[in-house]
Formats: C-alpha cells, sequence, structure tokens
C-alpha cells in the first residue's frame, strides 16, 4: 500500500470516527429530543382537555342544580294554591252536586283559574266523567294498566290532597303538573292538570344554555335534556316512548 493510500484510509478511519464519536450521538440527542417534545406536546393537549371537560362538566352540573332549585320553588307554590282550588272543589262545589253534570268551566272561571293553562278532571271508577278538557272526557284510566289502576285506588284510600311531581306532555313537550284528590264520599277523584310558565321558562332557558355549550365545544356532539328517570323525558330528541310509560308518567 503506498503511503498516499494509507493517509487516504487513515482519513477514512478518522471521518468514521467522527461520525461515530459527533454527528450519532447528536442525531440521537435530536430524535430523543423531538420524542420528549411531542410526548409534552400529547400530554399538554390531554390535560388542557381533560381541564376542559372538567370545567364543561361543573358548569352543566351547576346548571342543572340550579334548574332543579328553580323547579322546586316554582312547584311548592303551585301546591300551595292547587290544593286550595281542590279543597275548595270539594268542600264547596261538589257537596250534594250531580257532579257529572257539573258545569265545571264556570266553576274554574269563579276560582280564578287560567282556562289557558289550568283543567279539572272528575274521576269516576278510573274513567273521566266531566272535565274541562274534552278531548279527555271519557278516557278510562284503567287502559293505562293495572299499576295505574292501582295508583288511583290508592289515591282514594288515602282520603288527601296528593301532588306530582312535574313530567313532559308529550303532545307539547312542556311541562305539566297533576294533582289528585278524593271527594268526602270516596266515589270521585278530582284532578288538576296546570301548565307553569315559569317552569317552563327555566326549562327554556337551561336547554338554550345546554346548546350554546354544544355549539361552542365541537367536542359535544349533541345535547339532551331529560326530565325525569322512569321514563326520561327527551325535550329535544324524537325518540318515542312506549305509550304504557308516557301514560303513566303522565300522573
Amino acid at each position: 500500500m503506498t503511503n498516499k493510500e494509507k493517509q487516504y484510509a487513515k482519513a477514512t478511519t478518522i471521518f468514521r470516527q467522527l461520525i461515530l464519536n459527533i454527528i450519532v450521538p447528536v442525531v440521537l440527542a435530536i430524535i430523543a429530543l423531538a420524542i420528549y417534545n411531542n410526548y409534552s406536546r400529547t400530554t399538554a393537549f390531554k390535560n388542557f382537555y381533560h381541564e376542559k371537560n372538567n370545567l364543561v362538566s361543573y358548569f352543566i352540573e351547576n346548571t342543572l342544580h340550579q334548574q332543579d332549585i328553580a323547579l322546586e320553588i316554582e312547584e311548592d307554590n303551585l301546591d300551595k294554591r292547587l290544593e286550595i282550588l281542590s279543597d275548595s272543589l270539594i268542600n264547596y262545589y261538589m257537596v250534594g252536586a250531580n257532579v257529572d253534570s257539573l258545569n265545571l268551566f264556570e266553576i274554574r272561571e269563579s276560582l280564578g283559574m287560567d282556562p289557558n293553562q289550568e283543567d279539572i278532571y272528575i274521576i269516576d271508577n278510573g274513567v273521566i266523567v266531566n272535565t274541562t278538557y274534552p278531548p279527555d272526557l271519557n278516557l278510562n284510566f284503567y287502559d293505562f294498566g293495572e299499576d295505574f289502576k292501582q295508583y288511583l285506588e290508592n289515591v282514594q284510600l288515602a282520603d288527601s290532597f296528593k301532588s306530582e311531581k312535574f313530567s313532559i306532555e308529550m303532545s307539547t313537550k312542556k311541562l305539566r303538573k297533576y294533582t289528585y284528590q278524593p271527594t268526602k264520599d270516596g266515589r270521585y277523584i278530582v284532578q288538576l292538570g296546570v301548565y307553569s310558565v315559569r317552569a317552563n321558562e327555566v326549562i327554556s332557558s337551561t336547554n338554550e344554555i345546554l346548546l350554546d355549550i354544544s355549539k361552542e365545544n365541537p367536542a359535544i356532539l349533541d345535547v339532551d335534556l331529560f326530565i325525569g328517570a322512569d321514563p326520561p323525558f327527551s325535550f329535544d330528541s324524537s325518540a318515542e316512548m312506549e305509550l304504557d310509560s308516557a301514560l303513566i308518567d303522565r300522573a
């Protein structure tokens, strides 16, 4: 091997050593740094979305809590008024009267009830025999099933005013409240059905807030507001409930 070849071989060896000693570690360091930065960014994004989701969840829970408080206050106010109305019907208007032929429209007016929001129903052996809401006349509650029949029988045996929680009226998607009270002779049940402008305003406001959250957060695909647990009623979805379940919840 000539001196020139030896020098070339030596230079090549030194160059290779430089690559191994300097360039390779630098490349490895760059790769490691890139991996670390990517991990850090991924972790940061995860933490960011986790905190964001926690804030959104807290906001939704707080909104629903405020809704529940507002509805409870409205229900308490309605219960006091409806009990007075129910007692007046039973202890004044229905005493010694032919209940089937009572002019409930005049009675409703004399009691100061709102004809657009409040209705009176007289139930005899499960059947609505008189009402200010003609479409429900002759409706037989016992057709809703044995459970609801037992419910009405228990109302008669209790001999006291009974108020139900707000439930969604399927045909209107509005909240409606029903109360029950048996007559003195135990033959009839007086049912009052009322809408609440205030309660429906609360629900509408809550629904708008939840929809705004959905619009402002792309990660949230949709928001649906439900009332009740068995069965749950939705204000937004088009899913249909079982007829028996919906009718039982009506009461």
